[in-house]
């Protein structure tokens, strides 16, 4: 017997009702729904071939100026511990680190209680003190984490990590991933 999952998002705004509520799912192939909370104001994009493959998830802004991409997949290689996933954002960092003003990986947690996750921040060197046009961005934050039997490839772009926007969207990170009840 084939066993699905879906992904719920919902609308989050610091006071609503249950009627309120908006979702749409996406199924996995696990047994367990992740629930996903973001601010009014905000759009989703979300993609998926079929329940087999991995859903991507694009919440943003009205005004774009941050991008968090989420990729939801089977954790098939069984991550669970800090220090797997640490390795494998220092591995996914390399890509990054160059380019960066940091030129290393230095891996951060959220410190949620949904999850364990692994994430390094970068700053695109080729763009300090220049004008962004659309769709272009100054800081990235990459790595994953893992929620229930989920595992989530994170990206995080926008201008600033100050940015309102860019608190907002780790907020949600941190806070508003998370097994559904």
């Amino acid at each position: 017997m084939k066993v699905v999952a879906a992904l719920l998002v919902l609308l989050w705004a610091p006071a609503w009702s249950r009627a309120e509520d908006k979702f749409e799912s996406i199924s996995l192939t696990k047994p367990e729904h992740i629930r996903i909370e973001y601010p009014a104001g905000w759009k989703i994009e979300k993609s998926q071939a079929d329940q087999l493959n991995a859903a991507d998830v694009r919440i943003y802004p009205e005004n774009k100026r941050v991008h968090l991409h989420l990729t939801f997949m089977e954790n098939t290689a069984g991550l669970k511990s800090q220090v797997e996933l640490d390795k494998l954002c220092e591995r996914r960092g390399l890509f990054y680190a160059a380019g960066s003003v940091e030129k290393k990986v230095e891996p951060i947690s959220l410190d949620s209680k949904n999850g364990v996750s692994s994430l390094a921040k970068f700053t695109d060197a080729s763009l300090v003190g220049k004008e962004t046009k659309p769709d272009q961005y100054k800081v990235i934050l990459s790595g994953t984490m893992v929620v229930g039997d989920c595992l989530i490839a994170i990206s995080l772009n926008g201008d600033a990590f100050d940015s309102a926007d860019f608190k907002t969207a780790m907020a949600l990170l941190k806070s508003h991933v998370a097994l559904a009840k």
